[in-house]
């Protein structure tokens, strides 16, 4: 088979680490012979991608000619996109097309529009974000559904699956979101217990979440309660107002965040927080594959992908509601073996999301289309 893989959404950094992922792990299967990939220009500059891309197993890598975001701008990417991968796939003869974002509305026009004007396309669309907007509205439902009809959807966690199908149709499919062991640096993968530089990690937007709010109160009074020594805390400037508490050290960085200083934030971790809205989003979540890769522990909601993908040893750290003493007293009390026990199950566990497991997977979707 021949691929299209396009994303007409994400630019910069954006699911550079997703798309790259991808990328590679539909680039090793079995049942394909070549790949074109077609991104946004500041996407397709991004060393992460540019270093896989330019390498032997893709055929031809281009970008499209946009940078222009949000509202009109975003419509226009769609429409350059959209362009763009009509020209590759009648130059190239190529019989399957590929989609990395899965925007509510603008990827299904997307998806119509690649049907006119080539009916034998076979259009498979990674639906990774979050299906709750989906789920909510009967119109994206009819939308997506009749998207779906004459395509194919991959949803990236295993108890979304049977839910999805109801409302999304029958060709929708499941398969593990990957890790990321094949872009995060390999030091981040070392099992070590000590020196961290922070105790706790809020990553990215969940930063967010913390604030002037009964969570955000209850995670650092609780920390400041049962500490037995200084608590060093790092979050995204994108945070509300933390206040300030006794034996709490705060340092937070700059967002958004730069691939390398994300990297970097990874092996200077001890756990990362997650806030009760992770576990309400119906999709997988990229921080808690970030943390799965680097072996870091997550304290999460005890709710879909957290609780379906942590390890058993680990599910003291998740929490009900908004109640995280019992798991915070466990983060804190941990002595480091079994911290290190700890970390050493939630490699093992890493196995099953590998990139071997995906393109195996990837496969007999491919199998199943082409036959």
């Amino acid at each position: 088979m021949s691929l299209l893989i396009v994303d007409p959404i994400n630019s910069g950094c954006w699911h550079s680490y997703f798309n790259r992922t991808f990328i590679e792990a539909f680039s090793n299967c079995e049942n394909v012979s070549n790949v074109h990939v077609l991104l946004e220009k500041s996407q397709y500059n991004e060393s992460v991608i540019k270093c896989f891309v330019d390498s032997s197993k893709v055929w031809t890598a281009e970008y499209i000619k946009s940078n222009i975001r949000g509202g009109v701008g975003g419509s226009l990417t769609i429409v350059r996109a959209l362009y763009s991968s009509f020209r590759l796939i009648n130059a190239s003869e190529i019989n399957t097309l590929v989609i990395l974002a899965s925007d509510n509305l603008l990827v299904p026009a997307f998806m119509f529009f690649m049907k006119k004007l080539n009916k034998n396309i076979n259009i498979i669309v990674v639906l990774h974000n979050n299906l709750g907007g989906v789920e909510a509205s009967l119109l994206k439902k009819s939308i997506w559904r009749m998207a779906l009809k004459n395509s194919h959807g991959i949803l990236l966690a295993q108890y979304l699956g049977d839910r999805a199908r109801k409302y999304l149709g029958k060709n929708v499919h499941v398969v593990d979101h990957p890790t990321y062991e094949n872009v995060i640096s390999s030091n981040t993968l070392n099992v070590k217990t000590t020196p961290y530089k922070y105790d706790f990690l809020i990553l990215g937007r969940h930063s967010e979440s913390f604030g002037d709010n009964d969570f955000t109160v209850g995670f650092l009074s609780t920390c400041s309660r049962l500490m037995k020594k200084d608590v060093n805390i790092a979050i995204g400037s994108n945070s509300g107002n933390l206040g300030s508490y006794n034996g709490i050290n705060i340092s937070q960085y700059s967002f958004p965040i730069g691939a390398d200083e994300y990297t970097t934030l990874l092996e200077q971790a001890k756990y990362i927080i997650l806030p009760p809205e992770a576990g309400l989003r119906l999709t997988a979540s990229g921080v808690h594959l970030d943390a799965i890769t680097a072996s870091v522990p997550v304290i999460a909601p005890s709710l879909g992908v957290f609780y379906e993908n942590v390890p058993v040893s680990c599910r003291k750290l998740l929490y009900e509601g908004c109640n995280l003493k019992d798991a915070l007293r466990f983060a804190l009390e941990l002595e480091d073996s079994g911290y290190r026990d700890l970390k050493a199950d939630i490699k093992l566990s890493a196995k099953k999301f590998n990139l071997t497991e995906t393109s195996l997977k990837l496969n007999l979707l491919l199998t199943s289309i082409k036959g």
